[in-house]
């Protein structure tokens, strides 16, 4: 194994099915989301967007919605990336 704690952090990585109804720490979001703002992006584009919800009725009711969104956004992406290898 590795002494390095990020790649021992992957690793010991698991999938979580069942997810507590238990409301995450504005702290421990704000903290989530600026990592992730730290991430190398292509270019240096950074054109990221986080969405914090945390309101459950809402996220119920936006679910479906957003799975379709985000599928559309993924396969016009897909395709872009197509359209510059091919030119």
């Amino acid at each position: 194994m590795t002494t390095n704690e990020t790649i021992a952090t992957i690793y010991q990585r698991r999938a979580v099915r069942n997810h507590k109804v238990k409301p995450v720490e504005k702290d421990l979001i704000e903290q989530i989301i600026d990592a992730g703002r730290m991430a190398p992006s292509a270019m240096n584009r950074q054109l990221w967007k986080f969405y914090v919800l945390t309101d459950w009725e809402l996220i119920g009711s936006l679910s479906p919605r957003i799975v379709k969104v985000a599928n559309f956004e993924l396969g016009a992406e897909r395709l872009n990336t197509q359209r510059c290898h091919n030119k």
